[in-house]
């Protein structure tokens, strides 16, 4: 028997406020896009490489409702699955668009910001381990 599974958890920022739209007989959509970040160092190199990726995410129905709430900027965790969709562009070329569509999500409160650099290397040095 084969197993497979299409979910995951994303943490991020919002690129944009979120839009709710209905579709169809009243069914409502949102969507927003975030920004996740992958830092690593390369080999041999003592400094970070930062690597950002956006994400298209939606929601149907009372999570839709839900999540209008979402700014941008707001610091987002979101549950769900990925997709892909396909449609012919009006230039004729096969379009994709690859998106999360999700079944939780929240907003997440920021801490507090310091103006003390050696406390913020020591709060990144701490998120860096888990």
């Amino acid at each position: 028997m084969q197993f497979s599974m299409n979910t995951g958890w994303l943490v991020g920022r919002a690129g944009k406020d979120s839009e709710l739209k209905t579709i169809g007989e009243g069914t409502s959509i949102c969507e927003f896009s975030m920004a996740t970040k992958r830092s690593f160092k390369k080999k041999g190199d003592n400094n970070w490489t930062n690597i950002d990726t956006w994400h298209n995410i939606k929601g149907f129905g009372d999570i839709a409702n839900k999540m209008t709430m979402v700014k941008k900027g707001d610091n987002v965790v979101v549950h769900g699955f990925t997709e892909q969709r396909s449609w012919d562009g009006s230039d004729g070329q096969k379009k994709y668009k690859t998106e999360v569509t999700i079944d939780f999500f929240g907003v997440l409160k920021d801490y507090p910001s310091s103006n003390n650099e050696q406390n913020q290397t020591q709060d990144q040095n701490q998120a860096e381990g888990w």
